[in-house]
This record gives C-alpha cells, structure tokens and sequence, in this order.
C-alpha cells in the first residue's frame, strides 16, 4: 500500500521509494480498515444470507426477501460491499494521509 500511494504521488522509481523504515507506515491504519472491512462484510453477508429464517421473520423482512438474496449471491455481494465501504472510507482516507505524508515532515525537530 505505501509503495503504491508513493508511486502515485511522487511518479518516482521503486528503488527511491523502496527503503525498509518506510515500509510500516501506514499499517495500523491499513490492518484497522482491513479489519472494518471483513467484519461488516461477514456480519452483513450472514444478517442477509439468515432473513426470512422462521426466527427472523417479521413485517418488514418477509421469507421471500431471504430466500431472493440467497437465491441471488452476486446482488447480496454488491449491497454488503458497498455497505462495507461506506463505513470503511473514512478509514481509507485517513490511511491515505498518513502514507503520503513525506517523512520528513513525520520526524521530530532535534
């Protein structure tokens, strides 16, 4: 991910990007999205894999809309992944920010 985001800022080579201190930034900010991300994903793939199940009838979720999105894997997908990156975008920005922020600027005046 930093590789990437330097690559697209600075249109520099690897090899200027590629140093072994600069690898890690960004990563608690990556594994904290990646984590949002996969959470929802399963949390919500499952809510709409079990609505409609006898327990989870109700007037607003009636058997038939269950049965439709397990009948129709690609549609639940869309809805749940677009539901993850509502929630997850900020997370991503914020990564972002941190990974394009030139180095220099993180280090303490000494």
């Amino acid at each position: 991910e930093y590789l990437k985001t330097q690559k697209q800022i600075r249109s520099s080579s690897y090899k200027d990007v590629l140093r072994p201190t600069c690898l890690w930034r960004g990563f608690s900010a990556t594994c904290a999205r990646n984590i949002a991300l996969v959470t929802i994903f399963f949390a919500l793939s499952e809510k709409l894999n079990n609505l409609g199940a006898p327990e989870e009838t109700s007037v607003l979720f009636p058997r038939d809309l269950g049965q439709y999105f397990r009948d129709h894997p690609f549609l639940r997908g869309g809805l749940v992944t677009t539901a993850c990156w509502l929630v997850a975008w900020p997370l991503d920005v914020v990564k972002s920010q941190i990974q394009a922020t030139p180095t220099q600027t993180l280090q303490p005046d000494m």
